[in-house]
């Protein structure tokens, strides 16, 4: 599982569930979890994540998007204990463009307050596939950087190509961090497989 280009399942593979409901208002709120396949111990639990937010169409142009979120994550990610963070966030999506600005008051449990920006696009260059990117900007606004990857901004991107195969989506994606990420941090390749229900 990768988060802004960063691996939190040390690079095993994940499964994922994600509820959610939008309201004919502009409302919507969910809950996803995730688990990490372990070489020992079975799948074991690694995050649980709520969201909470309002979308509405700005005068026939794009859709504002307000909202915030909150995961927690087991021990499997933050060694001898979990850890967890919130943000809130504002964005902006288009047809085919998006940008989102986040701001966290405590970044992982840490005492730091941090801004993350990003910006998407995605195209269909053919019936049925779909191509997208996207790149973010992570830095610190104030606060203690008792992590190696706050102390200078970080960058993140990805690249993904996706099709349907029946019910499924099917999606293989590149993703990384900026040239001077800390030891641990490559960029990877990630299939992922998705049905929506």
């Amino acid at each position: 599982m990768r988060f802004r280009g960063r691996s939190l399942s040390k690079e095993r593979p994940v499964a994922s569930l994600d509820l959610s409901y939008d309201a004919a208002s502009g409302a919507y709120a969910g809950i996803a979890g995730a688990g990490v396949a372990t070489s020992h111990d079975g799948l074991q639990g690694l995050t649980l994540r709520e969201y909470l937010g309002y979308a509405t169409r700005l005068n026939g142009g794009p859709t504002l998007d307000l909202g915030v979120t909150h995961a927690a994550y087991t021990e499997y990610y933050g060694g001898r204990s979990g850890t967890q963070y919130s943000e809130v966030y504002a964005g902006l999506a288009a047809r085919s463009f998006t940008t989102r600005l986040s701001y966290s008051p405590s970044y992982f449990g840490s005492r730091t307050q941090t801004l993350y920006g990003e910006i998407g696009t995605a195209v269909q260059p053919a019936r049925n596939w779909r191509l997208s990117a996207h790149a973010g900007l992570l830095t610190r606004v104030s606060g203690e950087a008792t992590a190696a990857s706050l102390r200078r901004p970080k960058y993140d991107w990805r690249l993904g190509l996706a099709t349907a195969i029946r019910s499924f989506q099917v999606e293989l994606a590149w993703s990384g961090v900026g040239p001077d990420a800390v030891r641990g941090d490559r960029s990877a390749l990630v299939l992922a497989l998705r049905r929506d229900f």
